[in-house]
C-alpha cells in the first residue's frame, strides 16, 4: 500500500512570511504546523481536533485557510472518512489563492479517489497537474492510479520515466516511487523485479512506520520467490517493529502466519494466526461502539478480508467457523442498532451451536488457498451435534473450464441471460452432487435443515435450487450464521400484520404526484450514463397484474401504481412487508479481487451505484421537484433506515446480482441487509412475466394460510413446476368489438424449466 502519511507529506506548501503578519494568521500558522506533524504520525484525531480550533481565530489568510482544510482533509483521510474528506476538499478549493495551491489541492483530491475506489478520477486529477513543484508526486500518483487499473506495463514505464526525472537527494520520493513500480511488477508477476524495488525503497524511506510496512510487502514476495528464511527475517524484523494492536502490526502478524504456512511451518502458522485473529476480534469489538455505520464498513472491508489467511492452515474446522463467522459479518456492520451490533460480534461458535435445533446444521462457504498458486472454496460445517468439519467443494479454476455447462463454462452459464443455459444448469444432478455431496457425506446422519452463508461465487449461483437427492435435508440462505443465535422465526402467514406495501404497474416517463423533497440525488442516473446505458425502461404490463392480485390475497395491502424515488424513501420505513415489481437492474457480474499489494488498505466499494431499482419517471431523468432522478440505486438504500422493516420482495430482474468482492455481492440484496431488513427475495437474472407473476401469487397464498416463510418459497416453487393454472379471461368479440361478458377459463401448463422458477432466492427466512 501507499501509505498515506508518506504521499500528503509532500503536498504541504512552504508558507510566505507575508503570511503571518496579522496575530490571528501566525497563530493559525503554527497550529497547521502543529497538525501537520501529527497527521505524519498518524496522529489523526488530535490533529483534527487542533485544526478545529482554526475556525474562531480572525484575520487568517486564504492561504492559510486553505493549508487549514488541506490538513484537515488529510486528517480525514487517514481516519476513513472520506465523504467527510471530499466535502473539506471541496472547501479548501474555495480559498486556493493561486495555481500551485490548486495543484496541491488535486492531488489530495486524489488520494482521496484512490481512497473511495475511483482510480480512473484519480488519474485525471494527477494528469491535471501542472506545476512543476508537484512533478514528482503527480508521478506517484499517476503510477498508482495505473497499477490499481490494472494497467501495469503503462505504471511501470511512468515510473521508469519519473524516477530518471526525480531529483536527487529525495530519498522519500524515489522510495514512494520504487514502492509503486514493486507493486505494478508484483501485480504483473516480474516477482525478481518487485523484490529488488520494494528492497531499494525500503533503504530509500525514512519513515519508520512506512519502512516496516515495505519490509513487510518484500517478505511476502521473497516468500513467493521460495525465499522463505529471507522472508521470515524481514516479515519477523517488521511485527516486532509494529504495534501489534495497530492495523499495520495486525497486518504484520498475518502475513508472518501466511509465509510461516508456506515455508511448511503450519503449527507455528496456527498460533500466529489464531493470535492475530484474537487481536483483531478485540480490535474491532473495541471500536465499533464508537463508530458511524460507514466508518465500521470503511474499517471493516480490510480488517476481514485479512482474516481469510486463518483458513489456509486448516488445523481446526471449529476455529475456521469461527473466523468465517466474524468475516460474515460485514453486511450487518450497517445495523442502526448498536446494541444488537455489539451482540452480534460478539456471537462466537458455541453460542450458534446452542441455537440449533435438532437437525440443523450451520454452514459458512470461504475463499480460500489450499496451495500458494491455488485458489478455491470450502464449506465449513458446524452440526447440532458431533465435530466441526472442512470440506473442499471446489478450485476456483473450474469455474472457468470449458463444456461445464453444455459447451460453456460455469461462470459463464452464471453470467448470462440464456434460458438454455440456465436449465442446463439448474437441471444438472453431476454439478449438484459435485458441490453438495461433500457436504451431506460430513454432517450427522438425520441432519434436517442446512443453514449456509455463500461466499464469492456462490453468492451468484442459487446451489439451493440445484437438484438434490430424495430425502436430502431443507437449505437455507442466510447472511451470516451468526444471525442463527439471535433468531426468532418467522411469523406464520402474515401474522396480522397490515402494514403491507404492494408496488407495480409504475409509468416511468412520468412521475406521477410524487412531490415529496427530498434531499436529492442524481447519482444513479449518473453512473448508468457513465457505463454506457441508452436503454429506457419500458412500461411492464404484468406487473400491474401482479399488485392487484397480490394485493387482494394480502389482507390491507396498500397497492401502489405510482411510486416516485422521493415518495419511496419516505414511507418505505413505515411498512412490515414490502412487494415491488418493477425493472431491476446490475451493471457488474463477476468476483472482484483486489492486488495483494493493496490487501491492507481500506477502500470504498463504489458498484453499490451500478444495481438498483426504476420507479416512476426513471425515464425522464433528474425531477428538480423532487430532487430525485427515479433510480434508486443499492447505495442510496445504504443510507436508509430499514430497520422496522420485516420483509421485501424485490419481483424484479437481477436483483441479486452485482460485482462480487469479499463482503458479498455488491447489489440490493446487500443494500437491503445493512439498511437493516430482516429478510429479502431477490432474483439471480432477469424473470419472466408470467411465471413470476404465479410465483408470487402462489407464494403469498401460501403465507396467508399460515406457513412458515421457507415453506411457503418452496411451496410457490413447486406450484409453478409442476401444477397447471387456470386463468380466467373475456374473449375479444370482433362482431361486437368488445369483450364478451361471459367469463371463460384456459389453463396454462406447468413452467417446468428452471429458467422460470429457479431465479428465485430467499435470504433469511427466520
Amino acid at each position: 500500500m501507499l501509505r498515506i502519511s508518506l504521499i500528503l507529506s509532500m503536498l504541504m506548501l512552504v508558507l510566505p512570511c507575508g503570511a503571518r503578519t496579522a496575530d490571528g494568521d501566525a497563530r493559525a500558522y503554527d497550529l497547521i504546523r502543529e497538525a501537520s506533524s501529527m497527521i505524519g504520525q498518524r496522529r489523526y484525531t488530535p490533529a483534527m481536533a487542533i485544526l478545529d480550533g482554526i475556525d474562531s481565530l480572525e484575520g487568517v489568510t486564504d492561504i492559510n485557510l486553505t493549508q487549514a482544510a488541506a490538513a484537515r482533509t488529510r486528517a480525514a483521510i487517514g481516519m476513513g472518512d472520506y465523504a467527510g474528506a471530499m466535502r473539506l476538499y471541496h472547501t479548501a478549493r474555495l480559498y486556493s489563492p493561486d495555481v500551485e495551491a490548486d495543484d496541491m489541492l488535486r492531488l489530495i483530491g486524489s488520494e482521496i479517489c484512490f481512497a473511495t475506489g475511483d482510480c480512473h478520477k484519480a488519474l485525471a486529477l494527477a494528469d491535471s497537474v501542472t506545476t512543476p513543484r508537484y512533478a514528482t508526486t503527480r508521478a506517484a500518483h499517476r503510477v498508482r492510479a495505473l497499477t490499481m487499473l490494472g494497467m501495469y506495463t503503462a505504471a511501470i514505464e511512468s515510473a521508469d520515466s519519473a524516477l530518471a526525472a526525480a531529483a536527487t537527494g529525495m530519498a522519500d520520493t524515489r522510495g514512494v516511487l520504487l514502492q509503486n513500480r514493486g507493486y505494478a511488477r508484483w501485480e504483473n508477476g516480474d516477482m525478481e523485479g518487485a523484490a529488488a524495488d520494494l528492497r531499494e525503497a525500503a533503504e530509500a524511506v525514512t519513515h519508520p512506520t512506512d519502512r516496516l510496512n515495505l519490509l513487510g510487502n518484500l517478505a511476502m514476495v521473497e516468500s513467493a520467490l521460495g525465499r522463505h528464511s529471507e522472508a521470515i527475517r524481514h516479515i519477523r524484523e517488521a511485527a516486532g517493529g509494529l504495534d501489534g494492536g495497530t492495523p499495520d502490526g495486525l497486518a504484520a502478524r498475518r502475513k508472518l502466519g501466511v509465509i510461516l504456512r508456506n515455508a511448511g511451518r503450519t503449527r507455528e502458522a496456527s498460533q500466529t494466526l489464531r493470535d492475530f485473529f484474537r487481536r483483531g476480534k478485540e480490535a474491532l469489538m473495541a471500536n465499533l461502539p464508537s463508530m458511524s455505520a460507514a466508518e465500521r464498513l470503511n474499517l471493516w472491508s480490510r480488517e476481514k478480508e485479512l482474516l481469510s489467511a486463518c483458513f489456509d492452515t486448516r488445523t481446526d474446522a471449529a476455529f475456521m467457523f469461527e473466523v468465517a463467522m466474524f468475516r460474515r459479518l460485514t453486511s450487518l456492520l450497517g445495523m442502526r442498532d448498536p446494541s444488537a451490533l455489539e451482540a452480534l460480534t460478539a456471537t462466537c461458535g458455541a453460542d450458534v451451536r446452542r441455537s440449533l435445533g435438532i437437525g440443523e446444521t450451520a454452514m459458512e462457504i470461504v475463499a480460500y488457498s489450499p496451495a500458494r498458486d491455488r485458489r478455491g472454496y470450502a464449506a465449513i460445517l458446524l452440526p447440532w451435534r458431533g465435530k466441526a468439519a472442512f470440506v473442499h467443494l471446489m478450485d476456483e479454476e473450474e469455474l472457468h473450464l470449458p463444456g461445464t455447462v453444455g459447451t460453456n463454462s460455469l461462470y459463464n452459464a452464471l453470467k448470462r441471460e440464456s434460458p438454455d443455459e440456465k436449465n442446463l444448469l439448474y437441471s444438472d444432478s453431476l454439478l449438484a452432487s459435485r458441490i453438495w455431496s461433500p457436504v451431506l457425506a460430513a454432517i450427522p446422519e438425520g441432519t434436517t435443515d442446512i443453514y449456509f452463508a455463500p461466499e464469492g461465487i456462490f453468492h451468484l449461483w442459487g446451489i439451493e435450487n440445484m437438484p438434490l437427492p430424495e430425502g436430502a435435508p431443507r437449505l437455507h440462505r442466510v447472511t451470516s450464521t451468526a444471525l442463527l443465535a439471535g433468531r426468532r422465526h418467522a411469523e406464520e402467514g402474515n401474522g396480522g400484520r397490515t402494514r403491507t406495501l404492494v408496488i407495480g404497474g409504475l409509468d416511468y416517463n412520468r412521475t406521477g404526484t410524487d412531490t415529496i423533497a427530498g434531499s436529492g440525488d442524481s447519482e444513479a442516473s449518473e453512473t448508468l450514463r457513465s457505463r454506457g446505458w441508452g436503454a429506457s425502461f419500458s412500461y411492464l404490463k404484468g406487473t400491474r397484474a401482479e399488485a392487484d392480485s397480490v394485493g387482494s390475497i394480502i389482507k390491507g395491502a396498500d397497492v401502489r401504481h405510482s411510486m416516485g424515488e422521493a415518495a419511496l424513501k419516505a414511507i418505505m420505513p413505515g411498512y412490515d412487508i414490502v412487494h415491488i415489481a418493477t425493472h431491476g437492474y446490475s451493471l457488474g457480474f463477476g468476483v472482484k479481487r483486489r492486488p495483494e499489494f493493496m490487501a491492507d488498505s481500506i477502500a470504498v466499494d463504489r458498484s453499490l451505484s451500478a444495481s438498483g431499482l426504476a420507479l416512476s419517471g426513471a425515464n425522464a431523468g433528474y425531477d428538480p421537484a423532487s430532487g430525485e432522478d427515479g433510480l434508486l440505486s443499492a447505495r442510496e438504500i445504504c443510507g436508509m433506515d430499514l430497520s422496522g422493516v420485516d420483509f421485501v420482495v424485490l419481483s424484479a430482474c437481477r436483483t441479486a446480482m452485482g460485482d462480487v468482492n469479499d463482503e458479498g455481492p455488491a447489489g440490493l440484496v446487500r443494500a437491503l441487509k445493512m439498511a437493516g431488513v430482516r429478510s429479502v427475495i431477490a432474483t439471480l437474472w432477469e424473470v419472466d412475466d408470467m411465471s413470476t407473476m404465479l410465483f408470487m401469487q402462489a407464494f403469498h397464498k401460501a403465507m396467508a394460510e399460515g406457513r412458515p416463510r421457507h415453506e411457503a418459497f418452496r411451496t410457490a416453487q413447486r406450484r409453478v413446476r409442476c401444477e397447471p393454472t387456470m386463468v380466467p379471461y373475456r374473449a375479444f368479440s370482433p362482431r361486437t368489438m368488445a369483450r364478451e361478458r361471459t367469463v371463460s377459463h384456459r389453463v396454462i401448463p406447468p413452467f417446468s424449466d428452471p429458467y422460470h422458477w429457479a431465479p428465485f432466492i430467499l435470504i433469511d427466512d427466520f
